[in-house]
Parts: structure tokens; C-alpha cells; sequence
């Protein structure tokens, strides 16, 4: 190894390639291959393509995403139409957000490593960084959906947490809130690790005054618009989770009806509710609420971390609903604070029953409902497992 390879640090392999690969999935991989065609891609074009028209999200008509992400598909829609055709019409898009959503996953996995290398040093951080990078289920839903755009507040705002930037982690879970809620998870966890309940305070107001003064224009502009985006998903039925189950229902969710420009078809439930959800709601908030108040050195970063991880499990299985797309969310934690044969065996293990709900249950074999039962119930399995996991390193003493 000559002296110049020597000078290159160990992470820049795993970026190169990282970014390379997914480039080229972008170009040439459909999504679901020869099995079926897995991606929202279309519909994110289909609404994007009313701006043509003068109709914009919030503004004209209603949708189920938090406010920011609508308008990137509009930007890169609106840039598609100046480039010629070039072939299928939505290449230009489908590239143009694709590429966006690579943006997304390249910060995704520098977070990763740094997170990993400032809790277990650079070796270690590294390893983590390339079994990120093998995961096939990321690549999947990055060709697909815009989770891991999400994802890349949440882990911008824990690693600045980490780093003592208490202030700009609010402002970054304040902006992810807006793309997709969960990225405010890391505000309890930074409010412990601040000395003083001055700085605590402030805190809480950096993080709501970014929510406010980015949403109140929309709030002004079309009031009953904005109030459904947060309201919406509050009138949705349950949708694969163990909750649904318990309903008899064994199909994907629907946000509402097809007019997005009719409020009042937004949010239609699809099955009726059974479940006290009014209890369900209170359990959930009074097992968190006992846990955040724990004794736990929140100043250890492996037990910040791992208390991030149990939120977002808690989170998870709360939810009346889950789509395959939100395991994004969940496997950085598993290699990051199972740094690894077991933290691999539960990523892979958690990405074969994500493959077996979707496609192989919902394209395939959609009459054989015991598939998605069993997915289910793995799925929560595995997630209380390694909440038990998470609690462990987070409250041991």
C-alpha cells in the first residue's frame, strides 16, 4: 500500500462506492424488478403535474404528507419540463428526484458513520457505514419513497445533539417535523443533555418557533387545508400492525378518497375502529413518560442514541399504521447500537419480512392472508426485542 492510499481515510471507499451504485440504480433499476413495479414515483409526479395547471399542495388541494415534502416534487417537476424528452416522459423526473433522494441517503450515511465513529471510534465506524451501505431494503424505498429524506433530519438532528449543538439540532427536528414528524424524537433527548432549564426552555422555543414560522404562511393562506395535514392521518383506519389484525383487516391504507381538491374526502376511514384508541394512546405516553424520566446519563452519547432507538420503536408500534417504507427509519439503529453479527442478523431479518409484506404478500399472493399475519407479527417481535435491547443500554446502570 503506497503512501498516498495511506493518506485516504477508510470511509471515503464506502462513499464512493455508496454514491456510485445507487447512482447507477437510479438510471437502471426498476424498482421491484421482474416482480412488480414498487415505487410512488408515478403519483408524486401525478401531483406535482397539477402545478402545470396553477394548483399547489396546501394551497389548491389536500395532502397526507407534513408541508414541506409536496413542494420538492413540484420544484423538480416544474426543472423536468425545461430538459427535451428524452424517452419515457417521466425520465427527466423520475432521475431529477431520484438523484435528490441519493442527495438524502449520501448525508444518511456520512451521519451514520459519524454517529458510529463518535460512539465506538473510527474502525468501528467505518464497518458500520458498509454493512449501511449492502443494505438493500434503503436502496429500495430510496428509488421509492422520500423516507429517507426524512430520515436525514432525524439523524442530522441526533449527531448535532451528540456534538453539543443543542440550538441547531432544534431548528433541524423543528424542520423535519415538517417533512415528516418523527425527526422531533431527538428533542426529548437533547432537553436532558442541556445543564439548565434556561437552555432547556430554549430549546423547546427554538424548535417551535421553526415549526411555527415555517408553517404559519400555509396556516394563513388555506387554513382548512393545513388543519388536515394534521388531522388526517388522526381519522385513518389501522393498516398493517398488529392493531389492524385485531380489527380483521388485511389490506394496505388509503389516506381518503381520489378528489384532493374535496376536504372532505381526506382521511375516509377504510375499516371502522374497534379499539379504545383514547387507551391505547394514554399506555403508550405513560410507558414513555416513565422511561424519559429515568435516571439515565443522557451525557453518555451511546445512551442518547439508544433511547432515540427505543423512541422510534415505541413510536412504531403504537402507530395505528405501518408501510414497508418506514424501515428506514428503524435499521440505522439496529447496526448503530448493535454494532455487529447481531445488529446485521436483526437488519436483514427485519428486511426478509419487509420483502414478504411487500410485494411478495400485496403483488404476489394478496389472497393469502396469513402472510401478512406472520409479517406482522415478526415485524412487532423483532421491535420489542430490540426495544428490550435499546432499554438495556440506555437505563442499565
Amino acid at each position: 500500500m503506497n503512501e498516498e492510499t495511506d493518506r485516504i481515510s477508510p470511509f471515503w471507499y464506502v462513499l464512493v462506492t455508496f454514491i456510485a451504485f445507487r447512482l447507477m440504480a437510479i438510471l437502471l433499476v426498476k424498482p421491484g424488478g421482474y416482480i412488480t413495479s414498487v415505487s410512488d414515483f408515478t403519483f408524486y409526479r401525478l401531483l406535482a403535474s397539477y402545478a402545470s395547471q396553477g394548483f399547489y399542495p396546501y394551497i389548491d388541494y389536500w395532502m397526507e404528507y407534513q408541508l414541506l415534502f409536496p413542494w420538492i416534487p413540484v420544484g423538480i417537476y416544474r426543472l423536468s419540463l425545461l430538459l427535451p424528452n428524452w424517452g419515457d416522459p417521466g425520465f427527466w423526473f423520475n432521475t431529477l428526484l431520484g438523484t435528490f433522494f441519493l442527495l438524502a441517503e449520501t448525508a444518511n450515511l456520512v451521519l451514520i458513520y459519524f454517529i458510529g465513529q463518535r460512539l465506538y471510534g473510527p474502525q468501528i465506524g467505518v464497518r458500520i457505514a458498509w454493512v449501511y451501505s449492502l443494505l438493500f431494503v434503503p436502496l429500495l424505498i430510496m428509488l421509492g419513497w422520500f423516507d429517507v429524506f426524512g430520515l436525514t433530519f432525524l439523524l442530522l438532528a441526533l449527531y448535532l445533539t451528540l456534538i453539543r449543538r443543542p440550538l441547531s439540532s432544534g431548528v433541524v427536528a423543528g424542520l423535519g417535523f415538517l417533512v415528516k414528524l418523527l425527526p422531533v424524537i431527538v428533542v426529548p433527548i437533547a432537553f436532558w443533555r442541556e445543564p439548565t432549564w434556561r437552555r432547556r426552555a430554549a430549546l423547546v422555543a427554538v424548535t417551535l418557533l421553526t415549526i411555527v414560522l415555517v408553517a404559519l404562511p400555509f396556516a394563513l393562506l388555506n387554513p382548512e387545508l393545513f388543519t388536515l395535514s394534521w388531522t388526517i392521518n388522526l381519522e385513518r383506519s389501522s393498516w398493517e400492525t398488529v392493531w389492524a389484525l385485531l380489527e380483521g383487516f388485511t389490506s394496505f391504507g388509503l389516506a381518503g378518497g381520489a378528489n384532493r381538491f374535496d376536504p372532505a374526502a381526506a382521511g375516509a376511514e377504510q375499516h371502522p375502529s374497534t379499539l379504545p384508541w383514547s387507551l391505547i394512546t394514554i399506555g403508550f405516553a405513560a410507558i414513555y413518560l416513565w422511561l424519559w424520566t429515568r435516571p439515565v446519563d443522557w451525557h453518555d452519547d451511546r445512551r442518547a442514541v439508544a433511547f432515540t432507538g427505543l423512541t422510534m420503536n415505541l413510536v412504531t408500534l403504537y402507530l395505528k399504521g405501518y408501510s414497508p417504507q418506514f424501515l428506514v427509519w428503524l435499521l440505522p439503529f439496529a447496526i448503530l447500537l448493535l454494532p455487529g453479527l447481531q445488529g446485521i442478523i436483526y437488519a436483514l431479518l427485519l428486511s426478509v419480512v419487509n420483502l414478504v409484506e411487500s410485494p411478495l404478500y400485496f403483488t404476489i399472493l394478496p389472497d393469502q392472508s396469513w402472510l401478512l399475519v406472520g409479517a406482522v407479527l415478526a415485524r412487532t417481535g423483532l421491535l420489542v426485542l430490540l426495544a428490550v435491547e435499546y432499554g438495556r443500554i440506555a437505563l442499565s446502570q
